[in-house]
């Protein structure tokens, strides 16, 4: 089954080097054992729009949904056997350590 791993974080605390480089290792060794199905980093929330439809009018609206301290600051969808490997996933995701990482299944239409 496909997980989306949605990773939060403080925009506003620059991430340390070193889990910059821990987010690449923790990317090459999902793609080694087979379970890397794409990711990436999002740019920053000032750059977000949200797009609503009501009565056929488009409402566009700068920045995210919901404000929170934490926004969301990337993402990875991971082949895994069952929820508890990707909850072992999302533990070793360097994320985990300074904002959060949640765990989406992704459903098959």
């Amino acid at each position: 089954m496909h997980y989306l791993f949605l990773l939060y974080r403080d925009e506003s605390v620059q991430l340390p080097f070193d889990i910059v480089q821990e987010q690449g290792a923790f990317s090459d060794d999902a793609r080694e054992q087979g379970a890397y199905i794409s990711g990436d980093g999002l740019d920053a929330i000032a750059t977000a729009m949200t797009v609503r439809v009501r009565d056929d009018k488009v409402l566009v609206t700068d920045g995210p949904f919901v404000e929170s301290k934490e926004v969301l600051g990337g993402f990875h969808i991971l082949e895994c056997d069952d929820i508890d490997a990707a909850i072992e996933y999302a533990a070793k995701n360097p994320t985990s350590k300074v904002g959060a990482v949640e765990i989406r299944p992704i459903m098959e239409l």
